[in-house]
C-alpha cells in the first residue's frame, strides 16, 4: 500500500511539473522576443545620437525610471528632462551595448533583463567605461513595446570625476 501510495504521489508531482512547463510554453511567446530587442535598439540608438526626446518617447507616458545613483522619477517629461541633462552633459555616450538574458513577452506585457556595456567621452578625449544590469517592463502602447519601468545600477561605483556628473 506504501508503494502505491509513493506512486501516486510521484505521478501527480511530474504531472504539475508537465503542466507548468506547458502553462510556460502557452503564456510566453519565446524566450527572446525579437519585437523586444528590437525596441531596445531604438532606445539604444536614440541614447547614442543624443536625442533625449527620443530615448524618452520609448517610455510609457507613466513610466518609472530608476536610474542607478539617483532618485525613482515618474512620467514622460520628467524622465526626458533626465534625459535632457545626461545627454547634455560633459560625459557623452560614445558607445553603448546590450546583452540581453532573457526578453519574454506575455500577451501585452514583456521583460528585458540584461547587462549593459557603455562608453562616456570625457571632456579632453579621455573614456571611462561602465558595465552594469537592467531590467525592464515593458507594455504594448499603441501597438509599439513602451518601457513602464526601467531600473539599472552599474557593477563598480561611478567612476567619472564629480565635475562631469550631472545627473
Amino acid at each position: 500500500m506504501f508503494r502505491i501510495g509513493i506512486a501516486i504521489v510521484c505521478l501527480a508531482g511530474l504531472i504539475g511539473i508537465a503542466a507548468y512547463r506547458e502553462a510556460r510554453s502557452v503564456a510566453a511567446e519565446g524566450p527572446i522576443d525579437p519585437t523586444i530587442i528590437s525596441a531596445a535598439d531604438k532606445y539604444l540608438k536614440a541614447v547614442l545620437v543624443g536625442d533625449a526626446s527620443a530615448a524618452s518617447a520609448m517610455f510609457r507616458e507613466d513610466a518609472t525610471l530608476m536610474p542607478a545613483e539617483a532618485p525613482l522619477i515618474q512620467g514622460r517629461p520628467a524622465i526626458e528632462q533626465y534625459y535632457r541633462q545626461w545627454l547634455n552633459s560633459a560625459a557623452k555616450p560614445a558607445s553603448f551595448t546590450f546583452h540581453h538574458l532573457d526578453a519574454p513577452s506575455f500577451g501585452d506585457t514583456g521583460l528585458d533583463i540584461g547587462t549593459f556595456r557603455q562608453g562616456l567621452q570625457l571632456p579632453g578625449g579621455s573614456n571611462v567605461q561602465i558595465t552594469g544590469k537592467y531590467s525592464v517592463v515593458v507594455k504594448r502602447t499603441g501597438g509599439q513595446w513602451k518601457m513602464a519601468y526601467l531600473i539599472f545600477n552599474t557593477d563598480r561605483p561611478s567612476q567619472l570625476p564629480p565635475s562631469v556628473v550631472s545627473h
